[in-house]
């Protein structure tokens, strides 16, 4: 909730009925959020349990846990911990018509089939530095920060897959 409302600036409705409700099923509904906007701050609770995570700019989100190194670390200004850099796309960014097989796929990735576990908010298609097609989930946009969750093992190992091939990097 944290990431979503500060990083990705989604809204906090959409986020706890659209993006974690789903995830959290059937505790999704007993979960109580409290936003904290002015502390930049959120927390949850549920069956007694309660935990806090806190926003910094240019970091992200930080799960406030007991240990106090890592409450200081959270409150240090976001300068002296990472200095952001512009994004920059991956692909040239030219709108082009998308073939009707092409649409008919990315209509199917977003498509809920009767269990409603989908939840897909963006696909983006690349080939050879030329975006073929994309596609996002309303109110997600192309400049939309997500998280990546377990995309970032499979983008990961293919960037080190690249590299290698180029000559750029070694596997020893």
């Amino acid at each position: 909730l944290c990431s979503g409302l500060w990083v990705s600036r989604l809204p906090a409705f959409w986020l706890q009925q659209q993006s974690i409700a789903p995830a959290l099923e059937p505790l999704s509904d007993w979960i109580d959020y409290h936003i904290d906007e002015s502390a930049l701050r959120v927390s949850a609770e549920v069956l007694g349990y309660q935990q806090q995570a806190q926003y910094t700019a240019g970091r992200g989100c930080t799960l406030m846990v007991a240990d106090n190194g890592t409450k200081a670390l959270a409150q240090q200004p976001a300068a002296t911990l990472l200095t952001p850099t512009p994004l920059v796309p991956l692909w040239r960014h030219e709108p082009q018509p998308t073939p009707d097989w092409l649409q008919n796929l990315l209509d199917d990735a977003f498509a809920e089939h009767g269990d409603g576990k989908r939840h897909t908010l963006a696909v983006a298609i690349a080939y050879q530095g030329q975006l073929l097609a994309e596609h996002y989930r309303t109110p997600v946009t192309a400049t939309t920060p997500l998280l990546g969750w377990s995309i970032n093992k499979s983008l990961l190992t293919s960037w080190v897959g690249v590299q290698v091939k180029r000559g750029e990097l070694h596997p020893d």
